[in-house]
């Protein structure tokens, strides 16, 4: 594997509440092998919390400390702890990646983002994982720039890897785009925005989403309250009744074709009041940073030719699960999310 320079490819993750399951493990695994069979300059790194690095300790997993910080530099600012982490693949051959707390980097952008940061909090305080990486993730590729992957997405192995960042921006830049960072889109009226892979380019490449976002909360007592409303309404519904059968159904029964009404941004708000006879709602914390502060600075050509790029180039190397495809969208106010749950 060749040395981490700044032309290296940092793909992150993001994994929280718990030990990593063996399939995790296996995927990360598998990628560092991809990685490695590709002689890309790429370096696999998994962002987690001290507490989950605690719990990994306590199962014995082969953790140990990264004593080399500087072989990172782009980490410097920060100075996170580090970890070796060796996972098997699926054929039970050990890889090494780097596991990184990511207190530091949290602390780093309270100092400028309070509000956005205490909403991040909130909800790893609250157990919502689901949502806390929606914000973790833009985090991460603010500081450093790189690719950003949900842990459940393969690689799909039908090309070499990317041999370093600037062979991607080439790639980018040939095909007519001038964008600071990439998500996937489906093809839709407007195109649907996925997050499940990101690519950033720069850093601070999220800089005036962060900003726009932060105003929101700390000019709009409403916006802010809406949050928390949100976050409240997860913790207080999540064994509910109602919300377990449409998660088990994941809306397939014939009975809640009502809820899809709703699969459309002007509609959420009266999704979310949709069962207020049976005092439950569905919502969707942190929906207005996903849905609408993203689409005011997301810049792309039109979503046919976008939403191409992906299937054409894209879909050589990330493998995005099925089920995720028509469903599991940034323009969906909540109920695909239920399944993840």
């Amino acid at each position: 594997m060749p040395n981490i320079n700044d032309n290296t490819i940092f793909i992150s993750f993001f994994w929280t509440g718990s030990v990593p399951s063996v399939e995790l493990k296996n995927n990360l695994g598998e990628w560092k092998k991809y990685l490695s069979y590709s002689n890309s300059n790429a370096e696999i790194l998994l962002w987690t919390t001290h507490n989950d690095i605690e719990k990994i300790k306590q199962k014995n997993q082969g953790l140990t400390f990264f004593n080399d910080k500087n072989t990172i530099s782009q980490l410097k600012e920060i100075s996170p702890n580090i970890y070796n982490w060796s996972l098997p693949d699926a054929n039970g051959k050990y890889h090494n990646i780097k596991v990184i707390e990511i207190e530091n980097l949290i602390s780093k952008y309270k100092l400028v983002y309070k509000g956005i940061i205490d909403i991040f909090n909130l909800l790893i305080k609250n157990n919502i994982y689901v949502f806390s990486s929606d914000l973790a993730r833009i985090l991460i590729l603010d500081f450093l720039p790189g690719i950003y992957i949900d842990c459940d997405i393969e690689n799909s192995s039908r090309r070499k890897f990317y041999s370093n960042i600037q062979e991607i921006k080439n790639k980018f830049q040939s095909s007519g785009f001038d964008i600071k960072f990439y998500y996937i889109m489906m093809v839709g009226n407007q195109g649907l925005l996925e997050n499940q892979m990101i690519i950033a380019f720069e850093k601070n490449a999220f800089e005036n989403v962060l900003q726009y976002y932060e105003l929101q909360l700390n000019d709009n007592s409403d916006f802010f309250n809406d949050h928390i409303e949100d976050i409240e309404s997860f913790k207080k519904n999540i064994n509910h009744e109602k919300f377990m059968k449409l998660n088990k159904s994941f809306f397939n029964d014939k009975n809640d074709s009502k809820y899809l009404q709703f699969y459309n941004k002007e509609d959420y708000k009266n999704f979310r009041k949709l069962n207020e006879n049976e005092n439950i709602s569905f919502s969707y914390p942190c929906l207005s940073f996903s849905y609408e502060l993203l689409g005011i600075f997301f810049k792309y050509k039109n979503s046919m030719e976008y939403s191409m790029f992906y299937t054409s180039e894209m879909s050589n190397y990330f493998k995005i699960p099925n089920q995720d495809i028509l469903l599991y969208s940034w323009k969906n106010p909540g109920f695909a999310r239920l399944k993840k749950l």
